[in-house]
């Protein structure tokens, strides 16, 4: 009997690691600047955050592939249904923290961040709308 597998368990929550990374590494690099601080404690943060965003990404896209019904599940799910926006919100804050390294991938990283946030916001709400009983529709 094979054990299961705890991808499939890879919960979608994980991507507010990145959001907090990010934070961080915009946080610093504002208090470098803003203090004349003598290092660059961003210039470690960033690839950091980077590295787990793309770790993150390459889980749940195996996830996805391999365990589709359990992704399905998660965006049926009334709770963590609200964490796949934490995804696009780390691609614009990773286009914030990238801004003064390179402009042009700060520029794609928001482009996408910000269109994949308006599906996943059209998305979340109409789930919503479409989950609440008829007579509380207005």
């Amino acid at each position: 009997m094979q054990a299961p597998s705890r991808l499939k368990h890879f919960p979608i929550a994980f991507f507010a690691m990145v959001m907090g990374l990010a934070g961080l590494t915009i946080a610093w690099e504002k208090a470098q600047v803003s203090l004349g601080l003598p290092f660059r404690l961003e210039a470690a943060l960033l690839p950091l955050t980077a590295l787990v965003f793309l770790l993150l990404s390459l889980f749940y896209a195996i996830k996805l592939i391999r365990y589709r019904d359990a992704v399905l599940k998660e965006l049926q799910h009334p709770v963590k249904l609200n964490f796949f926006p934490t995804i696009s919100i780390s691609l614009i804050l990773l286009s914030i923290a990238t801004l003064s390294v390179s402009p042009l991938l700060s520029k794609g990283l928001w482009m996408v961040g910000a269109g994949l946030h308006l599906l996943f916001t059209l998305y979340i709400t109409f789930a919503v709308y479409a989950s609440q009983p008829d007579d509380q529709k207005g």
